[in-house]
C-alpha cells in the first residue's frame, strides 16, 4: 500500500491516519454504547459512571489526533509543498470537534457533527499525501 521510494508515506502521515480513523470508530460506536448505558442505569466503569469516561476519551482522541495530525501536516507543508489547504482543513476539523465538546448537543447532532469533522481531518490527510507525492523535493 503505501510505497518505499522518497515519495513514501512519512511515518507521522500513517499515525495521523490511523488515528483520525480510531476517532470515526470512536464516534460511531459511541451512540450505541451511550444507548447501552441509559437501558442500565447503574452501569459504572470504576466508579465513574459511563458519560464521564467517554468525555474524557473524546477529549484524549482529540488531543491526540490533532497532536499527530498537525506534526504530519506542518512536516508536508515546510518539507514538501508548501500548500495551506490541508492545514485549514484540518484545522476546521479540529475546531468543529472542539466546539463540539464545549457545546451540549443531542445524540442526533453529534454523530453529524463528528463525520463532519472526521472527513475534514481526514480529506486534509489525504490532500496533504496527494501534494507530498507532487512535489520535487528530494528527500
Amino acid at each position: 500500500m503505501f510505497s518505499t521510494s522518497n515519495k513514501s508515506v512519512h511515518f507521522s502521515e500513517k499515525l495521523a491516519i490511523v488515528f483520525s480513523v480510531l476517532c470515526a470508530i470512536h464516534c460511531a460506536i459511541t451512540p450505541v454504547l451511550l444507548l447501552t448505558a441509559s437501558l442500565v442505569p447503574s452501569l459504572t466503569l470504576v466508579g465513574q459512571s459511563w458519560f464521564n469516561i467517554d468525555e474524557t476519551m473524546e477529549w484524549i482522541l482529540i488531543a491526540i489526533a490533532a497532536l499527530f495530525g498537525f506534526i504530519n501536516l506542518i512536516h508536508g507543508y515546510q518539507k514538501h509543498h508548501h500548500q495551506i489547504l490541508p492545514l485549514l482543513l484540518f484545522s476546521s476539523g479540529i475546531i468543529v470537534f472542539v466546539l463540539h465538546q464545549l457545546l451540549e448537543s443531542s445524540l442526533n447532532t453529534h454523530i453529524f457533527i463528528a463525520l463532519l469533522a472526521n472527513v475534514l481531518m481526514l480529506t486534509a490527510q489525504i490532500i496533504n499525501i496527494y501534494f507530498s507525492r507532487k512535489s520535487t523535493c528530494s528527500h
